[in-house]
């Protein structure tokens, strides 16, 4: 068991990292007082080799998290304590011990497991009337792992990432997934469950003949601002984004890393692509993506119609 202070040094946050990136996780900085990351594009940043969290340490983001793409981390967000012992009890018995994550200040517990194929999305199940919630997060999400909560307690791991490499962790089936879920939603009487397969892929809609390619709906993203936006306006880029694509993965993919900084504590992107999907706006479409980008940027234009593929870096 160890337990990993939060200082303000530097060279010990680094070396958390590195040791992290040296067990093949892939680190994100968390802003101090918060558990989410607040990075423009942090996915991405979180992919590159080694992470850029790893390079770059600030003094404004002590915390750290990890991408869990592969992952197959269960987060048990129950405040009744019963209900939340009960659960871990059943978890424990079920599937054998895995590193976890707690706080002295809550019940809640995070175990850590891998997925056993792929990169699945995020399965959940959640009573809005009592708040109890359980989430086995995917491919795109992130967990805070080291640092300070922001109730003031300190993240606490028995046999966590630190002294556990990825490939020695316990591993998760859709199918056992699946069982979690199930059992999590009888055992809190959720009203709500979301459950992807690792191998379900987006739907594909037929071809309409004016799909956007991806390198101009990634070029318009880039001219468009994304820090602070509202609802509204997040949902139309949204809309616009899916038009373009015409509700593609590579469609959903661009808007995902686009929200990121716009909708940093926002897990709602995949719930809206799907909507979409069944119930398109059609009162925003591609042209919209051309009309955003032109506020920021009089003289934008679509980079396949100059005959050149050169890419904005998102802002």
């Amino acid at each position: 068991m160890v337990f990993i202070s939060n200082t303000t040094n530097l060279s010990h946050i680094t070396n958390l990292r590195r040791i992290l990136w040296h067990n093949a996780y892939r680190v994100v900085p968390i802003n101090n007082g918060q558990k989410f990351p607040f990075e423009r594009a942090w996915p991405d940043l979180a992919r590159h080799d080694p992470p850029h969290a790893c390079r770059f340490v600030r003094p404004w983001q002590l915390g750290t998290g990890i991408l869990c793409d592969g992952l197959r981390p269960v987060d048990n967000d129950i405040k009744d304590a019963l209900l939340a012992s009960t659960f871990n009890t059943w978890l424990y018995d079920r599937f054998g011990h895995a590193p976890f994550r707690h706080r002295s200040d809550s019940h809640s517990r995070l175990m850590l497991f891998r997925a056993a194929e792929g990169e699945p999305r995020k399965a959940s199940c959640k009573n809005k009337a009592t708040g109890n919630g359980v989430e086995i997060l995917g491919r795109g999400n992130q967990f805070f792992s080291y640092g300070i909560h922001p109730s003031g307690a300190e993240l606490q791991w028995i046999d966590g990432p630190l002294e556990t490499p990825r490939d020695q962790l316990p591993m998760l089936t859709d199918e056992q997934c699946q069982e979690i879920i199930e059992y999590a939603a009888q055992l809190i009487d959720a009203g709500r469950k979301a459950f992807h397969p690792s191998n379900e892929p987006m739907p594909v809609r037929e071809p309409t003949g004016d799909e956007w390619c991806i390198g101009d709906i990634k070029a318009a993203l880039g001219a468009i601002p994304n820090v602070g936006c509202d609802w509204e306006f997040w949902f139309q880029i949204a809309a616009a984004v899916f038009d373009a694509s015409n509700g593609s993965q590579d469609g959903f993919d661009a808007f995902v890393t686009w929200s990121c900084k716009a909708r940093p504590r926002s897990n709602s992107a995949d719930r809206l692509w799907h909507g979409l999907l069944s119930n398109p706006a059609h009162a925003i479409t591609a042209g919209s993506l051309t009309w955003y980008a032109r506020q920021y940027d009089l003289d934008w234009e679509r980079p396949s119609r100059h005959g050149f593929s050169r890419l904005r870096p998102f802002q």
